[in-house]
């Protein structure tokens, strides 16, 4: 008698925990609600439980690929979001996934699979010329420049009926024409698209034209907003102009910025900067950051004349 007692309570405990467990819906909704209130690590918790239980579920693997992404754990987001894309089918999403894809295989190192992921990105919307453009701007942000300009290159012109005429500037632009490219940027502000002032000024800058590079900067922030992107061209601008103080302070508000694109570029331009100015002591501390993070012989050189003048 006591042994058939046991046993039903037992299976009364067991039902009780099968019926109390959440389900993979219940964790997923947990984790979109947590991700609202800004509670990114409960939310990635409530993800990969979902996940775990429903692995074939491309919501709930697009969910947590995009925490662990966020938190920059790419070997573990590479994983789910290899899985997530063989049942996902919600195309945008798709896009969204292969993306992610690529950058965490760069950033892994594993070149092969990451220029894979890019491929399988663009062809998702191979029509659109500005899926080509981030694709590019993905690969140069890597390094991988021959293989960007490879890409953009196979854009059928075809489609540009639909593409815009920044976008038209940008394409031109990447593959190295820059008269059609300040053409399409002339004509976008026309249609009172106020970005492309900010493009001429890059372009500008680029060819070594800084004060007309300044004069763009100028009417995009007279005309949109002032935003980190302007501040690092203002910098480039003033610096090419012989300002190094104004150029100093704006790639200072860029350094400042979540925008990690050029910080490279921007620390080393803000070592010239110092030196032009005789600040050695602000030059050495920056050549000592920039060393910290990227190797350069020329910069390591400069760092050691600039420890005894400081």
């Amino acid at each position: 008698m006591k042994k058939i007692i046991s046993l039903a309570l037992i299976l009364t405990c067991s039902l009780c925990l099968v019926s109390c467990r959440k389900s993979a819906k219940s964790y997923n909704e947990e984790g979109l609600e947590a991700l609202s209130s800004k509670k990114a690590e409960e939310a990635k918790k409530a993800f990969s439980h979902a996940y775990t239980q429903e692995k074939d579920n491309s919501a709930y693997a697009y969910n947590y690929a995009k925490s662990l992404y966020e938190d920059k754990e790419y070997a573990d987001c590479v994983k789910v979001l290899e899985n997530a894309v063989k049942s996902e089918k919600d195309k945008k999403r798709m896009q969204e996934e292969y993306y992610m894809l690529a950058t965490s295989c760069f950033e892994l190192k594993e070149a092969d699979k990451g220029i894979n992921a890019v491929e399988n990105y663009v062809n998702i919307d191979y029509k659109t010329l500005s899926t080509y453009l981030k694709a590019y701007d993905l690969l140069k942000t890597y390094s991988y420049d021959k293989t960007a300009v490879s890409l953009l290159s196979q854009y059928d012109t075809k489609n540009q009926k639909s593409a815009s005429q920044t976008e038209l500037g940008l394409y031109e632009y990447y593959l190295g024409d820059s008269d059609k490219a300040i053409d399409h940027f002339k004509q976008a502000v026309k249609k009172k698209d106020m970005s492309a002032y900010l493009n001429l000024a890059i372009l500008y800058n680029a060819r070594g034209d800084y004060k007309h590079g300044l004069d763009y900067v100028e009417l995009f922030e007279k005309n949109a907003s002032a935003n980190e992107l302007s501040a690092y061209q203002r910098g480039l601008s003033c610096m090419g102009t012989g300002d190094y103080e104004k150029a100093i302070e704006s790639l200072n508000t860029y350094l400042s910025s979540s925008d990690k694109k050029y910080v490279k570029e921007c620390m080393y331009n803000m070592i010239i900067c110092y030196e032009k100015t005789l600040d050695y002591k602000s030059a050495y501390d920056m050549a000592c950051t920039y060393l910290n993070s990227y190797d350069n012989e020329e910069v390591a050189r400069e760092k050691v004349f600039l420890e005894s003048r400081k």
